[in-house]
């Protein structure tokens, strides 16, 4: 979905902040039919939640770790103010470094940054793959302007009628 937002508020040419502010509900709505899926599926297959006295004390691990919350927080806001999505990124990154440095348990050497960093940018491979593939469908069909031709033939094959251009196949 993130991928995909990236290349809506390029298409549309608007901030990346408001197809967030569209996307909220129905990411939401996604978000919770997969724990009613997964509900659903555990019920089915007879698995149990965790014992309560198994799961971590939620106090303690927000006092040793809370601090890394901070740039998820600061995301969201710097999305909200409008903020490129690559200036975000950047100062959350720069962010997330300096509160590892706040306790010893968190703190990131160089080994840990470089190693972190390498394994952002692979998993990013994906997303500009995926992009630079966009990218060419949507200057290709610019150029062409073949989704114009292609709505205006359903258009007329359905008699401009939405629901029958629909259900057309």
């Amino acid at each position: 979905m993130g991928a995909g937002a990236f290349m809506i508020a390029d298409y549309l040419g608007v901030a990346y902040g408001e197809v967030v502010k569209a996307a909220v509900i129905p990411a939401a709505l996604f978000y919770l039919s997969l724990v009613i899926f997964a509900d659903i599926t555990a019920a089915r297959t007879g698995l149990h939640a965790t014992r309560r006295e198994d799961l971590p004390d939620w106090k303690r691990s927000l006092a040793a770790r809370g601090h890394l919350l901070i740039p998820i927080i600061a995301l969201v806001v710097f999305i909200v103010q409008g903020w490129s999505a690559l200036k975000t990124a950047f100062w959350c990154i720069l962010l997330m470094l300096v509160l590892s440095w706040v306790k010893q348990e968190t703190r990131m050497g160089f080994k840990k940054i470089v190693s972190a960093l390498e394994s952002g940018s692979r998993d990013n491979l994906v997303i500009a793959a995926a992009c630079a593939v966009s990218g060419i469908i949507v200057g290709t069909d610019a150029m062409t302007g073949l989704s114009v031709k292609l709505t205006s033939y359903l258009n007329s094959l359905s008699g401009n009628n939405p629901v029958i251009a629909l259900c057309s196949r």
